[in-house]
């Protein structure tokens, strides 16, 4: 995994979180509260996403978190005959 594509993972969801937790107070005039719901949730996200990618380069088969959850199976293509 390249270490711009770690950083964007980490970064994304946080500032996704406190940006939209900021606009909701702006809206609402509630000035603390949905800024730190907005980071909670971005810091769950990014929990997901890390346990997502953690799990799937660890698997053999590429099976990660999310496969094992939908009972799905990651199928390999047949070698082409000829």
């Amino acid at each position: 995994m390249l270490v711009g594509q770690l950083g964007l993972t980490v970064a994304i969801p946080i500032l996704l979180g406190i940006g939209a937790g900021l606009f909701i107070d702006s809206k609402l005039r509630s000035s603390p509260i949905a800024t730190l719901i907005g980071l909670l949730l971005g810091l769950a996200s990014f929990i997901w996403v890390i346990a997502l990618l953690v799990t799937t380069a660890q698997s053999p088969t590429k099976q990660g978190l999310h496969d094992q959850f939908a009972n799905t199976v990651v199928v390999k293509a047949a070698r082409a005959v000829g």
